[in-house]
């Protein structure tokens, strides 16, 4: 009988002894994730603004392009040109809009059938009563 208790006991210990190990391995899991952001990097700040960057003008841009290759400047000069010319014409975004209008109107009425994006908003229009 002695013998009984004694083995009873010895896998007793044994149990506690493994259910304690287990218990400490599963919170020292928990701390180490836990403690894992620290190890993230910190964000650098970021750099100061410089007080002397100013919008270029063409004249600088030119100027600039030029002492970075001949073939670039002559392609900046070209850009400035030809952006002055469409400020003189005064085509600009509203320009190109009318004109797409226009050859909108013109296209309805050489085809005044209803194409199926039309019929599409028609069929839209009357389900939702607007």
């Amino acid at each position: 009988m002695q013998q009984i208790l004694t083995n009873f006991g010895q896998k007793l210990a044994k149990r506690l002894l493994f259910l304690a190990l287990t218990c400490l391995l599963s919170l020292g899991g928990i701390f180490l994730a836990t403690s894992q952001p620290s190890y993230a990097q910190i964000q650098p700040p970021p750099p100061p603004a410089n007080p002397q960057t100013t919008p270029l003008t063409p004249e600088d841009k030119i100027d600039r392009a030029y002492t970075f290759r001949e073939g670039a400047g002559i392609q900046e000069e070209m850009r400035q040109k030809s952006y002055e010319e469409e400020l003189e014409a005064g085509t600009g975004t509203k320009a190109v809009e009318k004109l797409y209008e226009e050859n909108l109107k013109e296209y309805k009425e050489s085809n005044p059938g209803e194409g199926l994006v039309e019929k599409t908003k028609d069929a839209i229009e009357n389900i939702t009563g607007k």
